[in-house]
């Protein structure tokens, strides 16, 4: 699992430095869309999908018998839904020590090992100086 959250994370920097190339070809085609735009909206289809999935639900008989397909798919579109989001918020708590990284370059110390969690960032300042560091 940690290797898929891995390559979420590179495959999201990829895509984003892609959206950038893309927008000089949006400017030059006129299109009101980039490539993040058309990358996202998959994933943005699947609340909507659960929504019409339990709407349809709701105007099913309990004794059709398609009844409990539209149940069991609900219940896998609302499990595909927390995964994506679970994976999202690993992608940027990722993104986040990276970047916590970089800015103690000095110190031995690797934050992105397994189960380091970004909680939050906040100035500090040296106890006996009384100084913002």
């Amino acid at each position: 699992m940690k290797n898929q959250y891995k390559n979420l994370h590179s495959s999201i920097k990829l895509i984003k430095d892609l959206v950038l190339s893309s927008r000089h070809a949006k400017k030059k085609s006129g299109s009101t869309l980039n490539l993040f735009d058309y990358l996202i909206l998959p994933i943005q289809r699947i609340p909507r999908y659960v929504m019409l999935l339990q709407e349809l639900l709701k105007h099913t008989l309990e004794g059709h018998s398609d009844y409990d397909s539209l149940k069991t798919a609900i219940g896998q579109m609302l499990e595909l839904a927390g995964f994506l989001n679970e994976s999202k918020r690993a992608s940027e708590n990722l993104a986040k020590l990276q970047q916590v990284q970089a800015k103690l370059s000095k110190l031995p110390l690797d934050l992105k090992k397994s189960g380091t969690v970004y909680i939050k960032e906040a100035p500090a300042f040296h106890l006996s100086k009384g100084k913002k560091i």
